[in-house]
C-alpha cells in the first residue's frame, strides 16, 4: 500500500523537492492514492529518455504542458512553477525508469535535478501547491535523498 509512504508527501512531513522513491507500488495505485488525497500525479516515463531533447519532450507529454512551452530549461522551470492546469492540493511527478538518463547523459541528469528542485523551492516560496518529484529506477550512483 502506498498511502503510508505518501503521507510524508501529502501530510507535509517532507519539504517539497526531488526524492529517490524505491517503492514498488504500481503507478496506477500511486495516482489513485494521491487523487484520494486531492493531489495531482503525473507519470514521467523515463524509458525513452536519453538526453535533454527526449527529457523535455517526455515532460511536455507527462505534465500536459501548454502550447507556449518552449522546449528549453528555462521553459521547463517556468512550467513547473506554474502548473495551474493541474488542479489539486499538490503535484507529484512520478519519474519511472530514470536510470537511462542518469547513466547516458549525466550532465543533463544533474541539470534536470537542479531545475526540478529549484521549481519545487520556488513554488513553496510563492505559496503555490507543493511539487514533489519521486524518482524510481535509478542506478546506485544517483545521489538523491530517500523519501
Amino acid at each position: 500500500m502506498t498511502a503510508g509512504r505518501l503521507a510524508a508527501v501529502t501530510g507535509g512531513l517532507r519539504a517539497p523537492g526531488v526524492y529517490r522513491w524505491p517503492s514498488r507500488a504500481h503507478a496506477a495505485a500511486v495516482r489513485r492514492d494521491l487523487a484520494r488525497a486531492g493531489w495531482a500525479c503525473c507519470t514521467l516515463d523515463g524509458r525513452p529518455v536519453r538526453d535533454k531533447a527526449t527529457l523535455l519532450d517526455a515532460c511536455r507529454t507527462a505534465l500536459s504542458f501548454p502550447g507556449w512551452f518552449g522546449g528549453n530549461w528555462d521553459a521547463l522551470h517556468d512550467c513547473l512553477i506554474d502548473l495551474s492546469w493541474l488542479p489539486g492540493d499538490g503535484v507529484v511527478v512520478l519519474w519511472e525508469s530514470a536510470a537511462g538518463l542518469a547513466g547516458n547523459d549525466p550532465d543533463t541528469w544533474r541539470t534536470a535535478m537542479d531545475v526540478f528542485a529549484s521549481a519545487a523551492t520556488e513554488r513553496e516560496r510563492i505559496g503555490a501547491p507543493p511539487l514533489f518529484v519521486l524518482v524510481r529506477g535509478t542506478h546506485p550512483g544517483v545521489d538523491l535523498p530517500l523519501l
